[in-house]
């Protein structure tokens, strides 16, 4: 047994036989670099670096590696020999996250799932500086500040030749009217509590069905196997073509496993709901707040998961398009609560673009 990585350690029990061991701090400082990657808002050596701020006591190099090793979802890697390719077995070790986190990161890092990537190195009086689309050209703005004689003033603005340029507080205001809409009214702590534990037994209804179409998916993939094998087995094909064709059946099946596991476990997890939600609830009502007092990184990790969307700047009024689940449900019910005449106007200019999945909206910053 080589050196254990990083967040675990070597042990050696009484016969003798050699294991590997979860430790901390190290092992949830990787569990929440995974989880960080996975939302897709900062870019990995960012994630690294945050990590590291944390007490992380790992190299970069080492920590790219890190992030990549199967083992920290509970696999490792047997080694190709003359009749397979590499693949992965399941581990005697205490996974540090489940699989499908962990093949949420490989897809980021390896670029099959789009994220974010917008840069964290900005004035705390840009903050939506990277959120934003040019309307003339449809590039993303950037931000800067620009010297007057009492004071700096900062502006949104696009890149030459194009010459859109916003004022960088009106902008920001705006954003923070729009974001107050989220905040839940008094008072209504047990309507919202109501419709979540109705989506729960909706989510509940929906598990029989998503787990029989990944066992029949897990299903068709061995059979492409069996019939892979028999293809070789009758010389129909050569030994390098099923190596290929194998390593792809057993990826997408690891996959799927990963997903039927997840699905297992968040059907199985005993957990008081109404404490969950209750905490939700009192970091929806402090969300002005936790903007406010937030610095920069705060306040684009807020940003960023209510409205995943980058913005286009309009001259007409309204919003449109998709903003994080949980924060939409809140604005549905405070605009019923406030607005009950049919096409009031909001102040925004802002509107998201339609097209990319909610993400989750955060509990704590």
């Amino acid at each position: 047994m080589g050196k254990a990585p990083a967040g675990y350690i070597n042990r050696i029990r009484e016969d003798k036989t050699k294991y590997i061991e979860l430790i901390e701090p190290e092992a949830s400082h990787l569990k929440w670099a995974f989880k960080t990657i996975a939302e897709g808002l900062y870019p990995t050596d960012h994630v690294w670096k945050l990590a590291s701020a944390r007490g992380l006591r790992c190299k970069r190099n080492t920590f790219l590696a890190a992030i990549r090793n199967p083992i920290y979802c509970g696999k490792v890697m047997v080694p190709p020999d003359e009749h397979n390719e590499m693949f992965l077995a399941n581990g005697k070790h205490t996974p540090l996250i489940s699989e499908k986190p962990f093949w949420e990161v490989q897809d980021i890092l390896s670029g099959r799932t789009k994220t974010m990537r917008v840069k964290v190195e900005t004035p705390i009086n840009l903050p939506l500086r990277g959120f934003l689309y040019c309307p003339e050209c449809n590039r993303t703005l950037t931000g800067s500040a620009s010297k007057g004689r009492p004071r700096y003033y900062y502006y949104y603005h696009c890149k030459a030749p194009c010459k859109a340029r916003f004022k960088a507080d009106e902008i920001n205001i705006d954003f923070e009217r729009e974001l107050q809409k989220f905040v839940p009214k008094p008072g209504m702590a047990e309507l919202y509590k109501q419709v979540i534990f109705d989506a729960i037994g909706d989510d509940k209804k929906g598990f029989k069905k998503n787990r029989k179409r990944l066992v029949t998916d897990i299903s068709e993939q061995n059979n492409v196997l069996t019939k892979v094998r028999a293809l070789l087995l009758s010389d129909d094909i050569d030994i390098e073509d099923y190596k290929i064709m194998k390593s792809k059946c057993e990826d997408k099946i690891v996959r799927l496993e990963a997903q039927l596991n997840e699905l297992k476990s968040k059907a199985s997890v005993e957990t008081d709901i109404n404490e969950i939600v209750d905490e939700a609830l009192l970091r929806l009502k402090k969300l002005m707040e936790l903007y406010s007092n937030g610095n920069i990184e705060q306040k684009r990790y807020i940003i960023g998961s209510i409205f995943p969307e980058k913005w286009t700047i309009i001259e007409s009024k309204g919003r449109t398009g998709k903003v994080n689940s949980a924060a939409l449900l809140i604005y549905q019910i405070n605009n019923m609560l406030g607005n009950k005449k049919a096409g009031v106007r909001t102040n925004s200019g802002l509107v998201p673009r339609a097209g990319i999945e909610p993400a989750r909206f955060p509990i704590g910053v």
